[in-house]
């Protein structure tokens, strides 16, 4: 079942690409001269959804990395909390070599 809608929605995403392709593929020029004119040595004449499709991407990893550098003070602390787990563990497993065993005595009255 999982694996039919998974698929489902793949060719759903897939079919809307395509027409969003199909509807936008007139040329445009992409210039690298933000100052005037289209230099001809600077310009390159490529489909819309190209363009599209390529500023889609660009924003995906900028996004991307921007939220991977903003949850590193988060991996920071479950880096530390999984270290402190493993020392608590060996300490717990090995109460007599660390020294700090607690001893119980009960006395019945």
């Amino acid at each position: 079942m999982k694996f039919w809608l998974k698929l489902l929605v793949l060719v759903i995403i897939g079919v809307l690409v395509v027409a969003m392709a199909l509807a936008n593929k007139e040329i445009v020029q992409v210039s690298a001269n933000p100052f005037g004119t289209p230099d001809k040595a600077l310009s390159i004449g490529v489909p819309l959804f190209l363009v599209m499709f390529a500023m889609f991407m660009a924003g995906m990893v900028f996004g991307g990395v921007l939220t991977w550098f903003g949850q590193g003070k988060h991996r920071r602390a479950a880096r530390q909390a999984k270290a402190e787990a493993a020392s608590l563990r060996t300490q717990v497993a090995r109460p007599e070599a660390t020294g700090s065993a607690v001893t119980t005595t009960f006395s019945v009255a």
